[in-house]
């Protein structure tokens, strides 16, 4: 071994004190830097993995949101959708008794109408009637002039005119 010191002009004591000034950074670098970087590393390491485990995490809970959004969209959609035709349902239901109250309060006026046109009928074949009994009367008096007396020939046509409403 002492061909190799001589050859390649190695001094064991700078050696030795090489090896342990190396061993002193070393020792220093690790508690001082090494150390304290690897928990970094860790910390940032369990950071990260817990970031992507909440990502996932937040990306199904999103998914699930989303169908349940879906879900009750469709819902409200289908109750929309009955209500409209409720609605619909009842408004035409209206509209059909609104015509048939429109149509028997038409046919009410029509039958007082009726009714009012029958008593007025009843009125002006009563008031022709009376017109024809006096005009009856009075030619019947020109014709007989005399002959009969007023009360008399009242009596004949109030008979002639009861018969014939028979």
């Amino acid at each position: 071994m002492e061909e190799l010191i001589s050859t390649f002009h190695i001094d064991a004591s700078l050696l030795i004190a090489q090896v342990v000034n190396f061993l002193i950074v070393f020792v220093v670098l690790y508690f001082f830097a090494i150390k304290p970087l690897k928990k970094v590393m860790e910390s940032r390491k369990e950071t990260i993995t817990k970031g992507l485990s909440d990502a996932s995490m937040h990306a199904t809970l999103l998914e699930e949101t989303q169908v349940h959004y879906d879900n009750a969209l469709k819902e409200a959609r289908k109750e929309a959708n009955s209500i409209v035709e409720e609605a619909k349902k009842n408004a035409h239901i209206e509209s059909l008794k609104i015509i048939k109250d429109a149509e028997e309060h038409s046919q009410r006026i029509a039958v007082g109408a009726r009714a009012l046109l029958d008593q007025e009928k009843e009125k002006m074949m009563q008031s022709a009637k009376s017109e024809l009994a006096d005009l009856v009367v009075s030619a019947t008096e020109k014709v007989l002039e005399g002959t009969l007396s007023k009360s008399v020939d009242r009596a004949l046509v109030d008979d002639v005119l009861k018969q014939s409403k028979k």
